[in-house]
């Protein structure tokens, strides 16, 4: 089975991060095969409609603009509320009655901008849990895309037999795999022998993954040698068949007992150059796997064995997502 087989997930997914959407700022997002245009408005609420004007086709991401709380079309000025409803032309006319937009429920949490898919239109089932980052670093965030598919860049969070031979890392140890609706969680330790930038090697390392869905995944990370918390985002969002658009975000918190190198940091320091170093190492593992990811097949029933992980408790709890 070839990835292009496996359909678009329901579940909700990153359009954009939240500080880059300003109030009144309207941009194109794409999910799931489907043109959207993001916007939000003067409130600070974000909204995603369908992306075409139903008029004569303009895309409202490319040029439209956000006017008395509404959101007007670049080429005859149509009028679209936050719900999609037409309530004005660019004439001073009355608006067809049937003229619309589909609206596409919008969450925000950490710092995300998501949207609700469902192949079947249905209403949003469960939410995304409400994150804080106080204490943390701000979000650093990068994007690129991939040819795969969100099932199986997420797969990684429960496939513990890659670690050591794609990141080097050894001495795995599985604590937890715990399954409730939506939402996976599991618990794990390793050693990472590249150690953290500056700060030696051999670090032994506590995972812990919270996974929402298959399109939004938070790891909370202790290095307990040096005191230093920190919060990884793994969010593959569905742009096509066999093409994702994977954002990989970080952010950094010391700990009360913290290295005493870390604490002599000062905090711009700590929260650029410590925060960004930290970020790209985050980043270049994760790429460790972008060969894997876009030349590999989908084993619909693969050969498990000893050392894999929880990979078949994993994909028995994917099949929710495509019901």
């Amino acid at each position: 089975m070839t990835l292009a087989d496996l359909p678009f997930p329901s579940g909700w997914f990153v359009l954009a991060r939240g500080a880059d959407l300003r109030a009144g700022q309207v941009q194109p997002a794409q999910l799931a095969g489907r043109e959207l245009v993001l916007f939000r408005g003067e409130t600070g609420v974000a909204h995603a409609l369908d992306a075409h004007c139903p008029h004569l086709g303009a895309h409202l991401g490319h040029g439209g603009v956000i006017r008395e709380g509404v959101l007007v079309c670049p080429f005859h000025g149509f009028r679209f509320a936050p719900d999609g409803s037409c309530v004005g032309t660019g004439y001073g006319s009355k608006p067809p009655r049937s003229v619309g937009l589909t609206c596409h429920a919008v969450v925000e949490t950490g710092g995300w901008v998501f949207a609700w898919f469902h192949p079947q239109a249905a209403p949003p089932s469960w939410h995304p849990p409400q994150l804080s980052m106080d204490e943390y670093t701000p979000v650093q965030c990068t994007l690129t895309e991939l040819r795969t598919h969100p099932q199986e860049t997420t797969e990684n969070s429960v496939d513990l037999g890659h670690f050591a031979f794609v990141h080097g890392y050894r001495d795995m140890e599985l604590h937890a795999f715990v399954t409730e609706g939506p939402h996976l969680h599991t618990r794990y330790t390793f050693v990472r022998p590249q150690g953290f930038p500056g700060l030696g090697r051999d670090l032994r390392v506590e995972i812990s993954v919270h996974v929402w869905g298959l399109g939004f995944s938070f790891v909370d990370v202790v290095l307990p040698a040096l005191g230093l918390h920190t919060r990884q985002y793994v969010l593959p969002t569905p742009v096509a068949p066999r093409l994702t658009a994977l954002r990989l975000g970080m952010a950094l918190r010391r700990a009360p007992e913290a290295d005493w190198r870390l604490n002599a940091v000062p905090r711009w320091f700590f929260d650029g150059w410590v925060a960004g170093r930290a970020h790209r190492t985050y980043v270049e593992d994760v790429m460790q796997d972008r060969e894997v990811w876009e030349h590999k097949i989908h084993v619909a029933r693969p050969l498990l064995v000893d050392g894999d992980g929880p990979i078949g408790r994993y994909r028995a709890w994917c099949q929710q997502f495509y019901g």
